[in-house]
């Protein structure tokens, strides 16, 4: 697996993340992160620094921020971007025209398909609680399509706010109730022991870690029951099979062809 611990990040001056757009703008993002989610902002770098490779997927740019904008060129860097927003994968592109990204479009709860094309890591920052449905649904699908498109040694790591805490903060609690109501987040029943469960069923290796209101978490690829293939049954708490069972999850199965998601590669404009 190609290695990327000669890459450098350069100063941090323009980062934003959702959901804390506005936030960080008036406060500051380091701010927002101490005051509001309890989290040293520099955990998350590190471990971007500490798993990303040179060849490298980074997944939901419609926060406006991710790290990668902030990698400085390199001839063997391999980056590609997935988001189900056109818009945002063309502001993602320009904001990182050095490194020359490849797009990807395509929903990031339907089958991913690079038809040969293998990552050795993939990042998951933010991506968890800004996805609809249940916790399960969003695991499942995060994981298995990251599965899907990481190579034999590749690794897989992120973050996402978690409600799932003991010391709880007025504050933090306020915003977090705001945000779920109006749809901003998605963490309302997220479960910090599922999690580690969902991860260790899926990859090896996993460590994870709650700070704050912030987890993170990091595995690599594991062999399935299919002597090596990437695909494996869906995790379930009971008996590791999910069944499709919601009127959403069949209206999903339904609409899918064999072939999954259509991710259309390189947006014209």
């Amino acid at each position: 697996m190609a290695e990327a611990r000669s890459m450098t990040l350069s100063k941090n001056n323009t980062g934003i993340r959702q959901p804390m757009r506005l936030m960080s703008r008036l406060l500051g993002q380091d701010f927002v992160f101490n005051a509001f989610w309890k989290c040293p902002h520099e955990l998350l770098e590190r471990q971007f620094k500490r798993n990303i490779s040179l060849n490298h997927l980074e997944v939901g740019v419609s926060n406006e921020f991710d790290f990668t904008k902030r990698l400085k060129a390199n001839g063997r860097l391999n980056i590609a971007y997935l988001d189900p927003s056109a818009d945002a994968l063309k502001k993602a592109r320009l904001a990182t025209e050095h490194l020359k990204p490849r797009l990807f479009l395509g929903d990031l709860d339907d089958k991913w398909h690079f038809k040969h094309h293998k990552f050795d890591s993939v990042n998951l920052n933010f991506v968890l609680h800004g996805m609809e449905g249940d916790f399960e649904e969003r695991v499942n699908a995060l994981c298995m399509n990251a599965r899907r498109c990481l190579s034999e040694k590749g690794k897989v790591f992120g973050s996402a706010i978690l409600r799932d805490r003991i010391d709880t903060n007025a504050l933090s609690e306020f915003v977090l109730n705001r945000y779920n109501k109006n749809g901003v987040v998605n963490s309302e029943n997220d479960s910090y022991r599922k999690l580690e469960r969902m991860l260790s069923y899926y990859f090896a290796g996993v460590k994870i870690e709650m700070v704050g209101y912030i987890v993170l978490f990091e595995g690599r690829m594991k062999e399935s029951r299919k002597r090596g293939k990437p695909e494996m049954e869906p995790y379930n708490a009971r008996n590791n099979v999910v069944n499709l069972t919601s009127r959403k999850d069949k209206r999903r199965a339904n609409a899918r062809s064999s072939a999954g998601a259509k991710l259309r590669p390189q947006i014209a404009g």
